[in-house]
C-alpha cells in the first residue's frame, strides 16, 4: 500500500495523460490543483444531498430520496474506481460496514427475529457504507468537502425556516422540524453548526460567505427551540473554538465570555432551566446505562440482533423503552466485535487527525487540510456523549448521512492532496 502523501502512478494502460484531460468541466480550484475530472452532476448531487436526505420523508414513507441518492453516487463512485484503480485507507470503511450487515444476518437467522425490522435497519447501515465508499472515491481534495459543506449550509437555512414557522404557528413545544424526535433535530443543527465553521474557511466565493455566520445563528436557534441541553452546550463550544481560530474571533470570544460571566452571576438564581434532558440526574444516567447493558449481558456479549432492542424493552421492565447511546445500542445488538471495530475506526481516525495536526506544525488554523484534522477529531471525540439521548440511531436516515459527513473529513485529513490526474508510465525513447 503507498503512503498517503505519495499517490501510486498509474500504470494500468487506457488512463488518460495530462494533455488528453478536458478541464472546461471543473471549477477553478479544481483545475489549479490538478484533480481529476468528474461530471458536473455529481457536484450538483452533493449541494442536494443532506437537503435531501432530511426533507426527502415529506414525500412519503413509499418514497426513498436517500437510497435513490446513494445508488446514483455509488454507480458513479464503481466507474470512477474500475477506470482508476485507486487505493486509499479511507476505503476500509467498508469492511466496517460489512461486518455490521454479516453479523447482523447471522443474528437475525439465530434469534429467529423478525425479518422486517431487521431488514431495515440493516438497510440503513448499508446505505450508510455505499454513501460512505461513494464520498470517499468521489473525493477531489478540499473541493469536495466545501461542496458538501455548502450542502449543510442551505440545509441549516431550511432547518431555520421550517422550525422558525412551527413555533410561530403552534407555539414553543414540541418542535421537531422534519424529523420525529427533538434530538434529531438539535444533532442536524449541530453538525450543521460545525459545516458551517469548517466551510467559512475553506469558502472561496464572496458571495456565499455572508451567508455562513448567518446559517450559524440559525443553527444556534433551532438548538435553543430543540430543547436539547447538551447539544446547546455543545453548540456553544463549537461557536468560542471557531471564534477562537481567528484574530479578531478571539476578541470577540473574550469580550463575550466576560459579558456572559457578568450576566451569569447577576441572574444566576432566576434561571429556571427544565429542558428534557436537563432533569436527569447522574445517578439516573447510570442507571439508564447498566439497564441497557442488560440485554448485551443475556446474550454474552455477542448481540441480540438488529431492531430487536425496542421488542425486548416491550416485554421486559428492566429495559428502557430505547437505547440510552449508540454505543450501547451497538454492543447489546451486535454484539462486542462489532463494538470493538467501530471504537478502533473512531481511535484510527483520531490518529490521522493528531498526524496532521503535527505535521502541519507552524501554518494557519485556517488552512484546509488543519482546520478540518480540527474539526473531525473533535467530532469523533464528542460523538459518543452527543449520542447519549435515547432515540434509536442504527436505523435512522440521519445518523447514515453524519456518519458519510465524518468519513468524508477523514478522507481529507487521510491525504488533502486529492485525486491528482496521473500519466501513465510510457516509454518515449526511440
Amino acid at each position: 500500500m503507498t503512503e498517503p502523501e505519495r499517490p501510486r502512478l498509474a500504470t494500468l494502460e487506457g488512463l488518460p495523460e495530462i494533455r488528453d484531460v478536458s478541464t472546461e468541466q471543473l471549477t477553478k480550484p479544481v483545475r489549479a490543483s490538478q484533480q481529476r475530472p468528474t461530471p458536473r452532476w455529481v457536484g450538483w448531487v452533493l449541494l442536494a444531498l443532506p437537503s435531501l436526505a432530511v426533507f426527502g420523508v415529506w414525500l412519503g414513507p413509499n418514497v426513498s430520496v436517500l437510497a435513490t441518492v446513494v445508488i446514483v453516487l455509488f454507480a458513479a463512485a464503481a466507474w470512477d474506481w474500475w477506470r482508476f484503480q485507486d487505493r486509499s485507507r479511507s476505503l476500509r470503511v467498508g469492511y466496517l460496514g460489512g461486518i455490521f450487515v454479516l453479523t447482523g444476518l447471522v443474528l437475525t437467522l439465530w434469534h429467529d427475529l423478525p425479518w422486517r425490522p431487521a431488514l431495515a435497519e440493516l438497510g440503513t447501515i448499508a446505505l450508510t457504507t455505499g454513501l460512505a465508499l461513494a464520498l470517499v472515491q468521489l473525493y477531489r481534495g478540499a473541493e469536495t468537502v466545501l461542496t458538501l459543506a455548502r450542502g449543510w449550509l442551505y440545509l441549516s437555512l431550511g432547518l431555520t425556516l421550517v422550525v422558525g414557522w412551527q413555533r410561530w404557528s403552534s407555539g414553543p413545544r414540541d418542535l421537531t422540524g422534519p424529523f420525529a424526535d427533538a434530538t434529531y433535530l438539535a444533532a442536524a443543527a449541530l453538525t450543521g453548526l460545525v459545516m458551517m465553521t469548517l466551510g467559512q474557511t475553506l469558502e472561496h466565493d464572496r458571495r456565499l460567505r455572508w451567508l455562513y455566520p448567518v446559517a450559524a445563528g440559525g443553527s444556534l436557534m433551532t438548538l435553543a427551540w430543540s430543547h436539547q441541553t447538551v447539544m446547546m452546550l455543545a453548540g456553544l463550544g463549537v461557536v468560542a473554538v471557531g471564534l477562537a481560530l481567528t484574530r479578531w474571533g478571539r476578541w470577540v470570544l473574550a469580550g463575550a465570555a466576560v459579558v456572559g460571566a457578568v450576566a451569569a452571576a447577576l441572574s444566576w438564581s432566576q434561571w429556571t432551566l427544565s429542558w428534557p434532558d436537563s432533569t436527569l440526574a447522574w445517578s439516573q444516567r447510570r442507571e439508564l446505562i447498566s439497564q441497557g447493558l442488560a440485554l448485551a449481558r443475556d446474550t454474552w456479549f455477542l448481540g441480540a440482533g438488529p431492531g430487536s432492542y425496542e421488542l425486548a424493552a416491550a416485554s421486559r421492565a428492566d429495559l428502557p423503552a430505547e437505547p440510552y447511546a449508540p454505543l450501547i445500542e451497538v454492543v447489546s445488538q451486535y454484539g462486542l466485535g462489532p463494538l470493538v471495530m467501530l471504537v478502533l475506526a473512531g481511535l484510527g481516525v483520531l490518529q490521522w487527525c493528531l498526524v496532521r495536526l503535527l505535521r502541519t506544525r507552524g501554518r494557519s488554523w485556517a488552512a484546509p487540510e488543519r482546520v478540518t484534522a480540527l474539526w473531525c477529531g473533535l467530532i469523533v471525540l464528542v460523538a459518543p456523549v452527543l449520542g447519549a439521548q435515547q432515540p434509536g440511531w442504527l436505523g435512522a436516515p440521519l445518523a447514515g448521512l453524519l456518519a458519510a459527513t465524518v468519513v468524508l473529513l477523514a478522507r481529507h485529513v487521510e491525504n488533502p492532496a486529492g485525486r491528482r490526474v496521473m500519466t501513465p508510465l510510457v516509454d518515449r525513447r526511440p
